[in-house]
């Protein structure tokens, strides 16, 4: 996968955290006593770097999943051709 997919995703990610953390400020948020939801900027900012993050996780995770398939599927492929038809 490019690196422009990857930043694409985190980018998504980080998106979709801030939103959550709109969210959040709208229906759970306080008057200022919680450090967090007090303010929607630092909801917003902070949910978005922890989706960001996941996003990242994810990505990460994507690769080396597809990286141990091929590897296997390499690996199998060598092992059949070891053996010649008669």
């Amino acid at each position: 996968m490019g690196r422009g997919k990857r930043w694409l995703r985190a980018a998504l990610f980080f998106a979709g955290g801030a939103l959550a953390g709109l969210a959040w400020y709208q229906f759970f948020g306080c008057n200022g006593s919680c450090v967090i939801s007090s303010s929607p900027l630092r909801s917003m900012l902070y949910l978005g770097v922890v989706g960001w993050l996941l996003g990242v996780a994810v990505g990460m995770s994507i690769d080396l999943v597809l990286r141990g398939a091929v590897f296997l599927w390499r690996q199998h492929s060598r092992k059949w051709t070891k053996f010649k038809v008669i």
